[in-house]
């Protein structure tokens, strides 16, 4: 039996964002342009708003969500004023959305319902805990 440890929670991540990211170079963008065009198709319409979704603690800043828009922008994939997704961008968003429930039922088929749900807790409290400082 496989323990639970930092490295094992590293590989599955790793091997998760590198499926992730395959799917995201296929489609053209990254992971924070990924989440930027979500939350616009959403329906969040200020800068505010998409970094007030999409920032998170030692993942992703402000800046990358200012540059994720920018580059949608300039992509066609959001509209500035106001902000909305435009009908590629919405199209586009949509063809991840499925991608993503494919690779995800592919990757849990057939785990245990409750198996899922205390990993999700475990998992839960790892990242808080993660996202906690330490010294050296």
């Amino acid at each position: 039996m496989t323990t639970l440890n930092a490295r094992t929670v590293v590989i599955a991540a790793a091997t998760l964002q590198a499926r992730r990211d395959d799917l995201l170079a296929q489609a053209g963008i990254d992971f924070v342009e990924s989440r930027a065009l979500a939350t616009v198709a959403a329906g969040a319409t200020t800068p505010a708003e998409v970094a007030a979704t999409v920032v998170t603690t030692n993942v992703i800043d402000e800046a990358q969500v200012s540059t994720a828009l920018k580059n949608l922008a300039t992509a066609g994939l959001v509209s500035d004023e106001p902000l909305t997704a435009t009908p590629e961008g919405q199209a586009l968003d949509a063809k991840l959305n499925a991608a993503v429930a494919r690779s995800a039922a592919s990757i849990f088929d057939g785990i245990d319902e409750d198996d899922l749900a205390a990993a999700s807790r475990v998992l839960a409290l790892v990242t808080k805990r993660a996202s906690q400082s330490i010294t050296l």
